[in-house]
This record gives structure tokens, C-alpha cells and sequence, in this order.
């Protein structure tokens, strides 16, 4: 029988899989990258793409410090980019291989379908199955 495990669980394994997976690169220089986490010199580099709006840059601004603390061996980098001109940035990216570790996305306006139509996110199928965690609470 598979484990039960929560919502917040499975994100911080999948989080913490990224950064295991991770290879730090250089610093980018997109506006609202996050601060790097305090004595976090060795720390693997995790950069994250994200959509600019006042809900998310606040909630953003708030956890991912949090997340550094709690794991100092990871350095999340935020790259936010305007709501209009985020997918194209994204392809962008991804057409120029410079593409982060993780995304922000969403069901509305069928963004993901259109990332995974590019294959830009993949199916994180062997990850779960590798873990034996229960997606039955999600849909």
C-alpha cells in the first residue's frame, strides 16, 4: 500500500529534488531575484521562474526566505517577468537553453498544456512512483 502523504510534503520533496538535480549557474539578472539564504556559500543554486503580480511577489517574498532558512543548502533565485509577457519569455528560455529549475504555472488559459506542448514541464511520473506517494488527494 502506497504512503500518504500531504500536499506540503510532496511539494517540498519535489523542491528538494529539483535542487538535488540542480548544477549551479551564474547569478541571473532578472529583477526580483530573492536574496541568497545567510552562510548558504556552497549552497546548490535553484532558480525560479515567476509571473510578476502584487499577490505573488508578496507570497513569494515571504516563503522563499523561509524555505533558505529551513534548508541552507539551497538558494532559491526568483526571475519574475510580467503576466503578458510571461510565456513568451519562458519559450524564450527554453529556445535558448538557459531555461531555470522551476515555474510558475497554471490551469487558467491552458498554460500548461502550451508548456508541456513545448516540452517545457515533464511528467513527473517516475519521481512519485520512485517516492510510493499516493496522488490520490489530487486531482
Amino acid at each position: 500500500m502506497a504512503e500518504k502523504v500531504s500536499r506540503r510534503s510532496f511539494l517540498r520533496a519535489m523542491a528538494a529534488a529539483a535542487a538535488g538535480t540542480a548544477a549551479p549557474v551564474a547569478a541571473p539578472t532578472a529583477a526580483g531575484a530573492a536574496a541568497p539564504a545567510a552562510g548558504a556559500a556552497n549552497a546548490t543554486e535553484v532558480r525560479f521562474h515567476a509571473r510578476i503580480g502584487a499577490q505573488e511577489d508578496k507570497l513569494y517574498d515571504m516563503s522563499i526566505p523561509k524555505f533558505m532558512e529551513a534548508h541552507p543548502d539551497i538558494k532559491i533565485v526568483k526571475e519574475s517577468f510580467p503576466g503578458a509577457e510571461y510565456a513568451a519569455k519562458i519559450s524564450t528560455l527554453k529556445a535558448g537553453n538557459t531555461l531555470g529549475d522551476a515555474m510558475w504555472s497554471a490551469l487558467g488559459g491552458a498554460l500548461i498544456q502550451y508548456h508541456y506542448g513545448q516540452n517545457i514541464i515533464q511528467p513527473i511520473d517516475d519521481l512519485v512512483k520512485s517516492q510510493n506517494i499516493d496522488l490520490s488527494g489530487w486531482y
